[in-house]
Formats: structure tokens, sequence, C-alpha cells
């Protein structure tokens, strides 16, 4: 049923098949779509500020001890620098992040630290300041976070998530690894839609920044020396016993 009113300001009620319902539904979506109020491949500003630094520290959980620094690198075309970042998103009912990042997607993992101290980018868009989502059109909202790792542990998110293993890395080097609060309810940009920022000081809807916590993984040489300890240990009180 289709309710109208004519030139004559009469209303009048017309009734239309199902199929016809579904073509008319199918052509407002791609009108939508086609003109850009929705369009996949939606932009945010994935950049930090001075008022949303990253920071390293220098013994495991403990506080800040320094700003993120060393080699930058490049976003577009991607080369690594000292640090690395990836960018997920996940619908807004989802409201927190744990070790596993069930439930979220990889929109972009192009961010690098740049040659300011506490500074990354991942912004790939040549016309301005804004990255490329994966999954997220433009004009809808959507919770996000941001993964950071240094590059030694893995140059691409393939390599840092197998060596993060869900939040128990046990093997390959040390390293630093992070996981940033949730920015929430982030309207999606491109199109007639404008870009939003991820990082900034508004807490709960930006990301204020976050430290890159010291993961500090024993060399399989430590294990073999600390097996030795005990066997000779126990070897010992065997012979006094």
């Amino acid at each position: 049923m289709w309710v109208r009113m004519n030139a004559c300001n009469v209303v009048t009620v017309d009734t239309y098949s199902a199929s016809a319902k579904t073509v008319l539904a199918v052509a407002i979506v791609w009108l939508a779509w086609s003109t850009g109020v929705f369009a996949i491949g939606g932009e945010v500003d994935f950049e930090n500020f001075n008022n949303s630094l990253i920071y390293t520290n220098s013994v495991h959980n403990g506080p800040a001890t320094g700003l993120i620094s060393g080699p930058a690198g490049v976003v577009n075309p991607f080369q690594p620098g000292a640090y690395i970042f990836a960018l997920f998103s996940a619908p807004t009912n989802r409201a927190t992040v744990d070790a596993s990042l069930s439930g979220w997607s990889l929109e972009t993992a192009d961010g690098v630290n740049t040659a300011t101290p506490g500074l990354m980018n991942g912004n790939d868009d040549p016309s301005g300041p804004g990255a490329t989502l994966a999954t997220q059109p433009s004009g809808l909202p959507a919770n996000f976070v941001v993964v950071g790792w240094s590059s030694n542990i893995g140059q691409n998110w393939g390599a840092a998530q197998a060596w993060w293993n869900n939040g128990n890395p046990n093997s390959g080097p040390s390293g630093y690894f992070a996981i940033s609060d949730v920015a929430t309810d982030v309207v999606v940009g491109g199109g007639v839609y404008p870009i939003p920022t991820i990082f900034g000081p508004t807490a709960g809807y930006e990301v204020q920044g976050f430290t890159l916590n010291l993961y500090t993984i024993p060399e399989p040489s430590t294990f073999m020396l600390a097996g030795l300890g005990v066997a000779a240990l126990l070897s010992l009180r065997r012979r006094k016993s």
C-alpha cells in the first residue's frame, strides 16, 4: 500500500504488489549509494595531535616514560617506521574491546610514526586528511579502536597479530604493543559528510592518546640456562641425600 497526495490535495491509497515494492526499495538504496549519501570506503582522519600523544613505557604495565620516536614511516606507498598503527571498527553497540579484538574489523593498517615524537599518521587520501576505510560507509556511525606496535615484531598486521597471540606473546623479539580506548559514535565521513577525527581530547568520543606497553620475551637461551640450573640443583640434592 502506498499513500500519496495528488495535485488537488486529495489523499489516495494505491496498492502495489510485493515485487513492485521490492523494486522500489532497491531503487532507493541504489540512488543513495550512487549519489554518495552512503558510500563504501568512507573516511576518517587517522592521525593524532598534541592533545592526544602516544607514549611508550620502560617497564611492563608501568607508567609512560617517553614519546614514540625513531625512524619515520611513509603511509603511501606504505613503508614502516619504528612503529605501526592499525585502525579497527565495530558497530556502535560494541563499546568494549579485549585482547582478541573479537567483533572488531580491520579498516587499515597503514599508520606510521612521524618524525615528530609522539605523533602518528595513517591518512592515505592525497586530497586531504583522511584514511580510506575497508568496510565502513560514509554517513553512518561506528566505534573505533587503534592498535599500535613496534615494527620489530611485525611489519604488517598479520605478523603483529601472530606475535601478540591474543594477549599472550611468548615467542619472537621483545617489543611494544597496545590497544587504545574506544572512540564511540563516530559518524564516518566522505561524500557530503565531513571527515571526523579519531584522536582528540574528548573522552569517550575520541582516543585521547595511549601508551604502548613493553613486552619482554625471554630468549630461548635463557630458558635453556634456567633448565640447566634446575637440573644442577636437583643433582646436588641427590648427592647430599
